[in-house]
C-alpha cells in the first residue's frame, strides 16, 4: 500500500512539473483553436513526449500497472483542438511501441491510445464550457480503457478490481491535471492583461505614450541605420473641450474611441497610431517618403471631417483635427527631434486656423 501510494505521488510529481514546464513554454505562443497548424502539431506532440514519460513512470497497484498518459491527449484536446489530440495520440501510440515487447497487449494498447486521441477530437467542441469538456472527455477516455482492459483481463472480479484502482488514479489526476491548467491559464491572462495595460490605452486600444516612445526611438534607430523614410504625425482634435463641456464626458470618451478607429483605417498596415494623452493623437509612418506622408495625413483629416460621430445620447456631431508633420528623406534626426518638429508643425496647424496638416 505505501509504495503504491509513493508511485502514485512520484508520479502525481511528474505530471504538474512537466505540465507546468509544457504550459509556460507555450504561454508565448497564445495557443488555441486559431493557432496555426505548425503550433498545434508541436503543441500534440511535446504533449505526447511527456505521454511517453509517464508510461515509463508508472503507478505500481497490487493487481497491475496504470498510468496517465491520456491525460495528454485531454489536455491537448482542451487547450488546442482535435489536430494537436490526435498528434498527441499518434506520439503515444508510437512510444507504446517501442517501450514494450511487441505482443497483444501492446497493440492494444496502441489501439486504445489512437481511439483516446481521436475520440477527444470528435468530442471536443470550441462551444463547449472549459469544465464540461474536463468532464466529457475524462469519462471518455474511462470508458475507452475499460473496453481495453476488458479485452485483457478475462477475470471479471479482477477486471472490476483493475478498473475500480484506474477510476480513482484518473480521477486524482483529472483533478490535479485541471487545477494545474486552469490556475496556469488565468495566470498567463492576467500577465497578458497587465503586458496590454502597460502598453496600451484602455479608452482606444491604441498605443499609449509610453509605448509610442519605445516604437518612435526603435524607428529612428532602424531609419538612420537603412537610410530608410521615416514621418511622424501629431494630431489633436479641435475645439475639444466644448465636446466634453456640452455632452459630458461620457460622449467625449467615445469620440475619441471613434477617432482611434478612424487612424486605424485610415492608416497603412504597418503606420503606428497611438494615443499620446488626452485629445492628442499620432501616427508613426516608417518607410514613408514626405509625399506618401502628406497624402496619408491628408487622407485622416478628411475622413475625421467626414466622420458622423454618435455620441451616447444619439447626438451626431461633427468634428475636425488638426494635424503636424514632420518627415525625412534618407536623412533622419533624433527621435526627440522629430517629436519636436512635429509638435511645432501641430502648433502652426492650430494658430492657422485648425482643420488642416502643416509641414515642419
Amino acid at each position: 500500500m505505501i509504495s503504491y501510494l509513493d508511485n502514485l505521488v512520484l508520479n502525481l510529481a511528474f505530471l504538474v512539473a512537466s505540465l507546468f514546464l509544457h504550459q509556460q513554454f507555450y504561454a508565448r505562443f497564445d495557443v488555441g483553436p486559431a493557432s496555426s497548424v505548425r503550433i498545434k502539431i508541436l503543441y500534440g506532440f511535446t504533449l505526447g513526449l511527456i505521454g511517453i514519460l509517464l508510461m515509463h513512470y508508472t503507478i505500481r497497484t497490487p493487481q497491475s500497472i496504470i498510468d496517465l498518459r491520456q491525460l495528454t491527449m485531454i489536455v491537448a484536446a482542451i487547450y488546442s483542438g482535435p489536430l494537436a489530440s490526435i498528434v498527441s495520440a499518434v506520439v503515444v501510440a508510437i512510444g507504446r511501441y517501442f517501450l514494450f515487447e511487441a505482443n497483444t497487449n501492446t497493440w492494444i494498447g496502441i489501439a486504445n491510445a489512437l481511439a483516446i486521441g481521436i475520440g477527444c477530437a470528435l468530442l471536443v467542441r470550441p462551444v463547449m464550457r472549459e469544465w464540461m469538456k474536463w468532464i466529457v472527455l475524462p469519462v471518455f477516455s474511462t470508458t475507452t480503457v475499460f473496453v481495453a482492459l476488458a479485452l485483457q483481463v478475462k477475470d471479471r472480479a479482477l477486471l472490476f478490481q483493475l478498473y475500480q484502482d484506474y477510476l480513482i488514479i484518473m480521477f486524482v489526476g483529472v483533478l490535479v491535471t485541471r487545477s494545474l491548467c486552469t490556475y496556469l491559464t488565468r495566470s498567463q491572462e492576467l500577465f497578458k492583461r497587465y503586458r496590454d495595460d502597460a502598453t496600451r490605452d484602455s479608452l482606444t486600444g491604441l498605443n499609449n505614450v509610453r509605448k509610442f516612445d519605445e516604437l518612435l526611438r526603435r524607428s529612428v534607430a532602424v531609419a538612420e541605420g537603412k537610410r530608410e523614410d521615416l514621418a511622424l504625425m501629431f494630431i489633436d482634435i479641435d475645439h475639444f473641450k466644448n465636446v466634453n463641456d456640452t455632452y459630458g464626458h461620457p460622449a467625449g470618451d467615445e469620440v475619441l474611441r471613434q477617432l482611434g478607429r478612424i487612424l486605424e483605417s485610415s492608416s497603412r498596415m504597418i503606420d503606428v497610431p497611438s494615443r499620446n494623452g488626452g485629445e492628442e493623437f499620432s501616427i508613426l509612418l516608417p518607410v514613408c517618403p514626405p509625399d506618401l506622408a502628406g497624402r496619408i495625413a491628408e487622407n485622416v483629416r478628411r475622413a475625421v471631417e467626414a466622420h458622423p460621430f454618435a455620441l451616447p445620447d444619439g447626438t451626431v456631431i461633427h468634428l475636425t483635427v488638426s494635424i503636424g508633420l514632420a518627415g525625412y528623406h534618407a536623412r533622419v534626426p533624433s527621435a526627440d527631434a522629430l517629436v519636436k518638429q512635429a509638435d511645432e508643425a501641430l502648433y502652426d496647424a492650430k494658430r492657422s486656423g485648425r482643420n488642416r496638416v502643416c509641414t515642419s
